[in-house]
């Protein structure tokens, strides 16, 4: 999906549409035919996704405890009858989300380069939180 997004992104540059850009919505070439039909095939997968999840919950309606972002869209008021709004919010998550991680991520890994006293100590800390802590949990 991260592909597709950008694929989406970079087709706004593309000389004709640049030039023309009363063509954006439409899709000349088989680039960005292909590009439409993949982003239709992402979209009815996520359809059908919050589809047979609607059904979960009403056959089994304390599933709406769950807690997870889909069961909580699909419960709130102001998404529950509208799948439209709710394929879009699930989207906009996605995109946003891979994003903010993909340039924290990024960030973390440079200071962490500028400072390596700071490598030290989390992987120090690492090695007695977490690590050490669950082997222990393993090996009972």
């Amino acid at each position: 999906m991260r592909d597709i997004q950008a694929e989406l992104i970079l087709r706004g540059q593309l000389p004709h549409l640049f030039f023309f850009p009363e063509l954006y919505g439409y899709f000349v070439s088989p680039y960005e035919r292909g590009l439409k039909r993949n982003c239709a095939n992402i979209r009815q997968f996520l359809a059908d996704f919050i589809q047979k999840r609607k059904q979960m919950l009403k056959k089994d309606p304390s599933l709406a405890s769950k807690g997870d972002f889909l069961t909580i869209l699909l419960t709130d008021d102001h998404f529950k009858d509208n799948d439209e709004r709710i394929l879009d919010e699930c989207f906009t998550f996605f995109f946003a989300g891979s994003q903010t991680s993909a340039i924290a991520s990024q960030n973390l890994i440079l200071a962490l380069l500028k400072h390596p006293h700071y490598q030290t100590k989390i992987r120090d800390e690492l090695e007695t939180e977490i690590i050490q802590p669950h082997l222990k949990d393993l090996m009972a």
